[in-house]
């Protein structure tokens, strides 16, 4: 909800709320989306209309060359965003390949408590990624 003109401004109605999460440790990929451990955000705000952004980013590796794409996904309250998502396509690249790539999203929330993290999966019949901890992460802004 934005400020008005003339409106009363409590400290808490302009101060940004942080959270932060990184990825614990290096992860391969399946073709399943799996939670990623550590980039879970739980944050709250008393304000509905609040405006959150999202910045995500996934540090791929290609073990085994083949074909095969990765996927860093944001879930936002237990539902996956399809889109945007951070992906990575190696193709026609020999193993040992690394790419740290990012996506941002934004979006509107209700007062209240809100979980944000990432998922991971690959697309792809052949080849094997892993998710590297040091620029696996998650960072979430809220402006009230």
């Amino acid at each position: 909800m934005p400020i008005q003109s003339g409106q009363r401004v409590v400290p808490g109605r302009v101060n940004t709320l942080r959270g932060f999460g990184q990825l614990n440790a290096a992860y391969t990929a399946t073709t399943t989306a799996t939670d990623l451990a550590g980039t879970t955000v739980n944050m709250s705000t008393a304000y509905d209309g609040a405006t959150y952004l999202a910045n995500w980013s996934g540090d791929f590796n290609l073990l085994t060359a083949g074909s095969l794409t990765g996927v860093v996904s944001l879930v936002v309250d237990g539902l996956a965003l399809t889109s945007p998502q951070a992906i990575w396509n190696p193709a026609n690249v020999t193993s040992g390949a690394r790419a740290v790539i990012s996506q941002t999203y934004g979006g509107v929330i209700a007062a209240g408590a809100h979980t944000f993290k990432l998922q991971a999966n690959v697309v792809g019949a052949s080849g094997s990624i892993r998710l590297a901890a040091l620029h696996t992460q998650l960072t979430v802004l809220i402006f009230p």
